[in-house]
């Protein structure tokens, strides 16, 4: 229901689950009036009208939109960015705030050519489809290093390729080139190499008119090389050597002078940095360390004492000395007068009695040290083990030699023992002592009146077959292990009925293998093997007979009329 008062002048009531909002025309406020729920107070004006804002507020309607707050995607790259847009437009004409929120960010836009490079201005984002024009930025002051870290030419590379420009932008240009080019009895880094001033001198001198040692020519060169700099950082560092006033300026020091500026080395620092030890200080040592560092900084020589092991009273650890049941014991532990027992000591020790090392005195020994820490008040951390390394009757093979696998046995030989050796010869395995070994053992087996329950075979892990493996010998043998035994024979000699072009090739072949294998060579390997008869030609009355020629090969040329100087002489093959 809504009800006109004036012109400039409105009070709505809406009803909406129960409650409703009126206009108070003296206080200029929309009022929230509900018997379930408390009001909601609006500047009149001001309400936001924008349903999709988090103060917006359902049934109010105000003369006039007000500031609106929104949540909205703020990446570019996606569609929902679009709302974010929205939002902005709504904001710019009525107030308000657009938060960006990551997680509304749902669907890539699908972009056609763009910039694709990501180190560009102009980048599109990772949904970029097609290698576009791009805009990069780069330093272009050959003074400075970002001008040489090889950006120019991976951007011109790509602009070469993709279209777009390479600008130059002296804001990326962070770091000066060159050194300090100032030579100067007060500067201590200079760099005659240095083409260019980059503000890194160190100055050493004294610029303080207080002390003895102060020298006004110092100041000058310093100030004078501040001014050139133009503004530019000074990055070196400036070491005051003002004398007159130095001593130790360390607190951690017996001999530290608070109204003393500058450290001379003579810094005292005794304290205790060793472990283990009544009064250890881990942090004596970082001081010593930088102490040092410090004077090395400046300069400075150390000429007081550094001590790291001063007043460091009692050396706790084990000092139980029992040779053979302690085994943590400190060197020496005997004799030792500051020395403390801290309860450490590891007492083991086989008190078993049914153990076969069992140690009578085991249990005695470790009661003695529990009783001495009793009576210090010490609590006991280390092991006491009266269980330690005890070894119990085992029978079962005690044979023991390089062929057995499961020796063990400490009591009574029980014919167990698997001696997986090979004693066949001819195989790749074949080991000559492996037949002696299990004689023997038989011999100890039969003494004790014992069947052997092991494996004594002796065809244990023979292998293949030793023989020739070689395809192209006639004795091969598939599935053999080389033996060098293999028989080629075969004819080289070229010209003969039964020569073969492989031939020697073979024999090369196999004896190089040998070779490799370190193998000697036993079989036969012939060359000149069944070549058969000389091939020629075997007709007397050819231009090309060949006398030694056991076999004719059809080559024979013969001359069919005896005057050349005819027209119809000619030579004709056989």
């Amino acid at each position: 229901m809504r009800t006109l008062v004036s012109s400039f002048i409105l009070i709505f009531l809406i009803g909406c689950s129960g409650n409703s909002h009126l206009f108070d025309k003296n206080t200029n406020v929309i009022t929230g009036n509900s018997s379930s729920s408390p009001g909601t107070t609006v500047p009149y004006g001001d309400a936001c009208r924008h349903s999709e804002a988090s103060n917006f507020i359902a049934g109010v309607m105000t003369a006039n939109p007000g500031p609106c707050n929104f949540e909205a995607c703020p990446l570019a790259d996606y569609v929902e960015y679009s709302k974010h847009e929205e939002y902005s437009h709504y904001t710019s004409l009525h107030g308000g705030n657009i938060v960006g929120n990551s997680t509304l960010c749902k669907t890539l836009k699908e972009y056609g050519q763009g910039c694709c490079h990501q180190d560009a201005i102009d980048y599109i984002g990772p949904s970029c489809s097609q290698p576009g024009p791009c805009t990069f930025e780069v330093c272009d002051k050959s003074e400075y290093q970002e001008f040489f870290n090889g950006d120019h030419a991976f951007f011109q590379a790509y602009v070469a390729q993709h279209g777009g420009q390479v600008l130059g932008n002296q804001s990326l240009c962070k770091t000066p080139l060159g050194g300090c080019t100032l030579n100067s009895p007060y500067v201590t880094n200079y760099d005659p190499s240095a083409t260019s001033e980059n503000g890194s001198c160190s100055f050493r001198g004294c610029n303080e008119n207080t002390y003895s040692n102060y020298d006004q020519n110092f100041l000058n060169v310093y100030n004078n090389y501040i001014n050139s700099l133009g503004g530019k950082p000074h990055t070196g560092t400036v070491v005051t050597t003002c004398a007159g006033t130095a001593g130790c300026t360390s607190p951690a020091a017996s001999n530290y002078n608070p109204n003393v500026s500058t450290d001379d080395g003579t810094c005292n620092i005794e304290c205790c940095g060793l472990e283990n030890h009544e009064f250890y200080d881990p942090f004596c040592q970082q001081g010593i360390d930088a102490y040092k560092d410090n004077l090395t900084i400046f300069g400075v020589t150390s000429s007081g004492t550094l001590k790291n092991d001063k007043n460091c009273g009692n050396k706790f650890g084990c000092y139980f000395h029992k040779p053979g049941y302690v085994t943590n014991v400190q060197p020496g532990a005997q004799g030792c007068a500051l020395c403390a027992e801290d309860g450490s000591c590891n007492v083991q020790c086989c008190g078993d009695s049914t153990a076969t090392n069992f140690d009578p005195q085991c249990d005695s020994v470790i009661s003695e040290y529990l009783g001495v820490l009793s009576a210090k008040g010490i609590t006991p951390s280390g092991n006491h083990n009266n269980r330690f390394n005890c070894n119990y009757p085992v029978n079962g093979c005690n044979f023991n030699n390089g062929f057995v696998t499961n020796y063990g046995a400490n009591q009574k030989e029980d014919g167990s023992c698997d001696i997986p050796c090979c004693s066949k010869e001819g195989f790749q395995n074949y080991s000559p002592s492996c037949k002696s070994a299990i004689n023997e053992y038989n011999q100890i087996l039969l003494a004790l009146s014992l069947p052997a329950s092991g494996n004594i075979s002796g065809d244990q892990n023979c292998g293949a077959p030793l023989g020739c493996a070689n395809s192209n010998a006639s004795n091969y043998q598939a599935g053999s292990v080389e033996s060098g035994i293999c028989n080629i024979s075969c004819c080289a000699t070229p010209g003969t009925s039964n020569y073969d072009p492989t031939c020697q090739g073979k024999i090369d072949s196999y004896k190089a293998t040998l070779q490799s294998m370190g193998i000697p060579v036993k079989g036969a390997l012939v060359n000149n093997f069944n070549c058969g008869a000389l091939l020629g030609c075997t007709n007397s009355g050819a231009l090309n007979y060949n006398p030694a020629a056991g076999q004719d090969d059809g080559s024979c040329i013969i001359k069919c009329c005896s005057d050349s100087n005819k027209s119809d002489s000619f030579l004709v093959a056989n």
